[in-house]
């Protein structure tokens, strides 16, 4: 008796100058259980701070912060206080950013390749030259990493494609983190610090996909990783924030936020399978038979809509699964057998499956 299983990870983001990852939609679809999830206040944005000073460390008071984010040209600005500080929120996550300062009196400087991350602020430090010292101009600035808001770390793009990851699944970056590892006699359930898996929030762009029914022990809304690890721009796992956005969980949160298309068209496409004919089939003297098959495929696409304005981005992805039933009416010489249930009534589940649902439940 075997069965097939088909599944399906979708996710779409429309991201604009004026609507930036922070309200951008991310969607996860997959053969389970369909849950509308509520939106959460949950980080999906990340804010560049600094100060802008003269060649002295004296403040310069109205100077005005222009932050390009370079790979899609959208534009933010801001203008320093009297004191030279400076804040600009809302921003994509990653980048790079390049951060210039302008004022009356001064030569403009810049910092590039300024990057910022989920859950952290970057801060910068920039100083203008006077006017009347064009002979000798030097501009100095600095970045600093401030402090996040809780125990925890965070993980980009970068990294998440350079760990090998056999089930595509967030969970093999996050196992990075010290604190976090996977439970293979839990269905590799995600712990944190010692604490039951159920205790932790998922939010994606900040849309709560935790498990709220407890239907699977591996922490999801569905039977495998609600999003692909192609279409996650940043994920951070923080444990015990302070900030008063994090909420409805006790043990840890794990915050995901999408990836945005840019002024450059930019896809993948993928295809892994996996079977038993990779795995052997004999132990010792005793001969095995796993009779499985995996085929995992997909892609993603991105791009400008209107360029510096408007851009998008697909990621598909779908497994399809064939292997041994475990469970089985009487008489159907399955390893676990249900009782109370005839050859007949499943068949009759089988027929309905198929007829009303195109779906096929395996022999």
């Amino acid at each position: 008796m075997t069965i097939r299983r088909s599944s399906t990870r979708l996710a779409m983001a429309v991201s604009s100058i004026l609507a930036a990852p922070a309200i951008a939609t991310g969607l996860g679809l997959a053969a389970a259980l369909g849950v509308v999830p509520e939106a959460r206040a949950q980080e999906t944005a990340t804010q560049v701070t600094g100060t802008v000073v003269d060649a002295t460390g004296a403040p310069v008071s109205g100077a005005q912060v222009t932050l390009l984010h370079v790979p899609t040209g959208t534009v933010s600005t801001a203008t320093t206080s009297a004191t030279g500080q400076f804040a600009a929120t809302g921003l994509r996550v990653g980048g790079p950013f390049t951060v210039t300062a302008q004022a009356s009196g001064y030569t403009s400087g810049a910092i590039e390749n300024v990057y910022t991350e989920l859950g952290r602020r970057a801060n910068v430090t920039i100083a203008l030259q006077p006017v009347a010292e064009l002979a000798a101009i030097e501009v100095v600035g600095q970045g600093e990493r401030a402090a996040a808001v809780g125990v925890g770390r965070e993980f980009g793009a970068e990294t998440i494609a350079a760990i090998p990851s056999i089930a595509r699944d967030p969970k093999s970056t996050l196992i990075i983190d010290p604190k976090a590892f996977t439970d293979p006699s839990n269905q590799d359930a995600l712990e944190v610090a010692g604490v039951n898996n159920r205790y932790n929030s998922l939010t994606i762009d900040g849309v709560r996909q935790s498990d709220d029914f407890g239907l699977n022990n591996n922490g999801y809304p569905t039977s495998r990783s609600p999003i692909s690890i192609d279409a996650i721009e940043q994920v951070s796992l923080l444990t015990a924030p302070f900030d008063v956005q994090y909420s409805s969980f006790r043990g840890s949160t794990i915050n995901i936020v999408t990836k945005s298309g840019t002024n450059e068209f930019t896809g993948s496409a993928f295809f892994f399978k996996f079977d038993d004919g990779l795995v052997g089939d004999k132990s010792k003297d005793r001969d095995l038979n796993f009779n499985f098959s995996e085929e995992t495929y997909g892609g993603t696409l991105g791009g400008p809509i209107i360029r510096d304005k408007l851009f998008f981005f697909l990621s598909y992805e779908k497994l399809d699964r064939e292997a041994p039933q475990e469970f089985g009416p009487a008489g159907s010489g399955a390893p676990i057998e249900i009782r109370g249930v005839t050859q007949a009534e499943y068949d009759q589940i089988k027929q309905i499956a198929q007829s009303v649902y195109n779906f096929d439940i395996g022999e």
